[in-house]
């Protein structure tokens, strides 16, 4: 089976910055964000090996359709931090580097791009394709169902760098509902980080007991006369709330965006706009894994895959490695028998030492 992972830009940067918040180059530089999304990017690849991968890309909260259903649709969010304003550009640099896909959607969320493509791999007519989605939003749990799979950041399982949720069980584990309840769930509790309102004064706790017992938004209200007290009366006042909230928190599946699983297909980076960022933020560890990288590929007969420039660039620098290896290699040579050298001289010089000790003992005895 085929295997595609779909990347939450956002979400990777924004957790990358607040994990190396700080972080500077030599030139005094801001690379943290950059850098931590790279280390989550060698990560992906390394666990997943994907066939297929893509990042999707927020819009601007001013451009987006829900704002239309509801004003404040994270209206209360603080602004981008400016140290990662400044790596934005650089962290492009990066997907456009390993040759990852960037999308986003006019009006749309990156969550509906990313359940958009999802679907659309899950479903691929020409081959089986399971999905990975990296993120670090509770709501797109909703779209778990057996071929699709969500990886947390941050929530390592054992042997993995990535949380894995890959079934209704993992799913009532960590949110305490299925996936489908999620929208509902979301309907009754809200979620402050983007200003979804909910139901005052239900939280995660209540708003799971009300799901498991009535099944959805429509159950409870057709039920309302069984709750009692206080919290009839919250679900009575904030009724449009929890509908609004509810339509809010589910992830659009059948956007209009291009599908062309050629254009998606993850097979190689570019090995030398790599390296020239790489040098430029400082980053030694990335580069000398880049080197590494390249020259295995060189050495797997690869080049066919390149174009001619690239074949040529690759050639020299190949030759510029073997060039290097020689002249160390020479210079070891020099310095062993600089040492070798040097070794026979202190030896003859002690023996030398030994012998007119002896020769003068016997000197002074005659």
């Amino acid at each position: 089976m085929k295997r595609a992972v779909i990347l939450d830009t956002s979400a990777i940067m924004y957790r990358s910055h607040f994990a190396l918040m700080g972080m500077k180059n030599s030139s005094g530089m801001s690379t943290g964000a950059t850098f931590g999304f790279i280390n989550t990017l060698e990560n992906v690849i390394r666990e997943f090996k994907p066939d297929y991968l893509v990042a999707c890309l927020d819009v601007k909260r001013d451009e987006l359709e829900r704002t239309e259903e509801l004003e404040t649709y994270k209206a209360h969010r603080e602004s981008m931090p400016e140290e990662l304003v400044m790596q934005i550009d650089t962290i492009m640099k990066v997907l456009d580097g390993y040759r990852i896909p960037k999308y986003k959607k006019a009006g749309q969320e990156a969550d509906d791009v990313i359940a958009t493509f999802a679907t659309k791999f899950s479903n691929d007519a020409d081959e089986q394709i399971e999905v990975f989605v990296i993120t670090g939003d509770k709501d797109l749990a909703q779209l778990v169902d057996g071929k699709i799979n969500i990886a947390l950041l941050g929530k390592g399982d054992k042997n993995s760098a990535f949380k894995h949720i890959k079934t209704d069980e993992d799913v009532v584990e960590y949110l305490g509902v299925t996936p489908d309840k999620i929208p509902d769930l979301f309907g009754l509790m809200g979620d402050k980080s983007d200003g979804i309102p909910g139901v005052t004064g239900i939280g995660p706790k209540n708003g799971v007991k009300l799901i498991t017992a009535y099944g959805n938004l429509e159950g409870i209200y057709e039920n309302i006369e069984e709750i009692k007290g206080k919290q009839k009366e919250k679900l009575l006042t904030d009724k449009e709330n929890a509908f609004i909230s509810r339509e809010l928190a589910t992830v659009k599946r059948e956007l209009d965006v291009e599908y062309d699983k050629n254009k998606l297909k993850f097979e190689e980076k570019d090995f030398d706009s790599l390296l020239k960022l790489y040098e430029e933020l400082d980053f030694k560890r990335f580069s000398k894994a880049v080197e590494e990288e390249k020259e295995r590929f060189l050495q797997n007969g690869n080049q066919k895959e390149l174009t001619e420039e690239e074949k040529l660039v690759l050639e020299k620098n190949k030759k510029i490695a073997e060039e290097k290896l020689e002249k160390r290699d020479l210079k070891e040579k020099k310095l062993k028998s600089r040492n070798w050298s040097m070794i026979r001289k202190i030896r003859f010089l002690m023996e030398f030492h030994i012998f007119m000790s002896m020769w003068s003992t016997n000197i002074i005895q005659k």
